[in-house]
C-alpha cells in the first residue's frame, strides 16, 4: 500500500495564501518617515536585528537603529485554510517596544525595563536635536544617581557585592563624574584558593579571610594536610 508523502515545512509555507507581498506593494506608495533609535550612553543594548549601538566616547549620541515607518509581520489566521494574515504596526510603536517604554516596569527604578532611563530614545529626526539629547542625558543621570546611591548604601553597610554588580555601580560613578565605589576594575581578578572570594590576581594575602596565600604558604598547608592524613 502506498502512503502519501507529506510535504516539508518549506513547501507548506510556499503553498500558504500570503497577503504580505500585496500589502508591502500597496504600502510602498505610502510615504511614512522611518523612526530612529539613538543612545547617549556607552553601553550596547539588544542583539541581532534590533541591536542599539553604544555611544562612542566623545560623541553626543550613537549611530541610529533605523525602524521602517510601517512594520509588517505575518501571522497564521488559524482558519484551517493555510491563510496568513499581515499585521501593520507603526514604526514608532515598534521602536517603543524595543526600548521598553510600555514594558511591565517602565518607571524610574533599580529594576526598570525601560531603556529610556539608560539614555535610549526614539525620534523621527534623522539627526537628534540638542533638546532630545539633553532630555535623554537627563534621564540617564537620574538613573545613575539612583544606582550610585544604592551602591553607596552597600558600601556603608559592608554587604558583599558580586564583581559584576560592582562594575555597574562604578559605571554609574563614571557617568556622574564621582569616585568609584570599589577599586580599579581594570586589573585581572581571580578567586582566593581558601575562601573563594574575588581577589587581585597574584595577591599573596587575602583581604577577606585574612590568610597568607603565597605559593610557599599554600605548599606548607598542603604538606601539613597530607601529613595529617597519613597520621590518621
Amino acid at each position: 500500500m502506498l502512503m502519501p508523502v507529506r510535504a516539508n515545512a518549506t513547501e507548506m509555507l510556499r503553498k500558504r495564501n500570503r497577503t504580505m507581498p500585496a500589502m508591502k506593494a500597496a504600502l510602498g506608495t505610502v510615504k511614512v518617515p522611518p523612526v530612529y533609535i539613538f543612545n547617549v550612553w556607552t553601553r550596547t543594548w539588544g542583539e541581532g536585528k534590533y541591536t542599539i549601538p553604544a555611544c562612542p566616547e566623545g560623541e553626543d549620541h550613537s549611530e541610529p537603529l533605523v525602524i521602517d515607518g510601517l512594520v509588517l509581520s505575518e501571522y497564521d489566521l488559524g482558519d484551517g485554510g493555510a491563510n496568513m494574515g499581515t499585521a501593520v504596526d507603526a514604526g514608532m510603536a515598534v521602536a517603543q517596544d524595543i526600548i521598553g517604554v510600555n514594558s511591565t516596569s517602565p518607571a524610574l527604578d533599580l529594576f526598570t525595563t525601560n531603556r529610556e532611563w539608560f539614555g535610549v530614545f526614539a525620534t523621527t529626526n534623522e539627526q537628534p536635536t540638542k533638546k532630545e539629547i539633553a532630555a535623554a542625558r537627563a534621564k540617564l543621570v537620574r538613573m545613575m544617581e539612583l544606582i550610585y546611591a544604592k551602591g553607596s548604601e552597600l558600601v556603608q553597610t559592608g554587604e558583599k557585592v558580586p564583581m559584576l554588580d560592582r562594575k555597574n555601580y562604578n559605571e554609574a560613578a563614571a557617568v556622574l563624574g564621582l569616585k568609584q565605589l570599589w577599586g580599579n576594575q581594570e586589573h585581572v581578578m581571580s578567586d582566593c584558593p581558601l575562601c573563594r572570594e574575588p581577589i587581585k590576581d597574584g595577591a599573596v594575602f587575602c583581604k577577606h579571610c585574612q590568610q597568607d596565600i603565597s605559593p610557599e604558604a599554600l605548599a606548607d598547608r598542603e604538606s601539613a594536610k597530607k601529613s595529617k592524613v597519613k597520621a590518621s
